[in-house]
C-alpha cells in the first residue's frame, strides 16, 4: 500500500531572476550615490531621490530575492508580510507620538517668560530635587 502524496514545490527563482534583481539593485544603489556626489540638486531633491530609490529597491528585493508577488501560491506569504509592515508602522508611529506628547507635557512652559520661544526652542523641564528616603519605623526587636 503505497501512498503517493504530491507536494507543491515552492518557486525558488532561476538565474535570470537573480541576475535581474542584482543588476537592478546595483543601479538603485548607484543612483543615490550619484545624486549625493554630483551635488547639483537641492538637499530636499536629493533626499526625495534617495527615498524613492530606496522604496523601489525594497520592491525589487521583495520580488526578485524573496519571490513575493500576487500569485495564488504566494498569497499567504504576502498577507503575513503586509501584517508585519502594518504592525511595525503602528509600533513606530505610536512610539513617536507618545514620545512627542510626553515631551510637550513635561516641558515647563510659562507664556509670560517664554513668549518668543517655540516649543522646539524651550529649555528642558526642571526636575525637582530628590527627597530623602523615608525611614521605616522599627519595632522593638529591630525588624520593620
Amino acid at each position: 500500500m503505497s501512498h503517493n502524496h504530491e507536494h507543491a514545490v515552492p518557486y525558488h527563482g532561476n538565474l535570470k531572476d537573480y541576475l535581474t534583481g542584482f543588476v537592478l539593485s546595483l543601479i538603485l544603489t548607484a543612483i543615490p550615490f550619484g545624486l549625493v556626489m554630483a551635488g547639483k540638486m537641492s538637499e530636499t531633491a536629493i533626499m526625495v531621490g534617495i527615498f524613492l530609490a530606496a522604496l523601489v529597491q525594497v520592491v525589487v528585493h521583495l520580488r526578485y530575492f524573496l519571490h513575493l508577488d500576487t500569485s495564488p501560491e504566494q498569497r499567504w506569504n504576502l498577507m503575513v508580510f503586509l501584517f508585519m509592515v502594518i504592525s511595525i508602522v503602528i509600533l513606530v508611529v505610536g512610539s513617536v507620538w507618545i514620545m512627542y506628547n510626553m515631551r510637550i507635557r513635561m516641558t515647563d512652559y510659562t507664556p509670560s517668560t517664554n513668549m518668543n520661544m517655540s516649543a522646539v526652542d524651550m529649555p528642558p523641564p526642571v526636575m525637582p530635587a530628590q527627597a530623602a528616603p523615608m525611614a521605616m519605623p522599627m519595632s522593638e526587636k529591630g525588624q520593620p
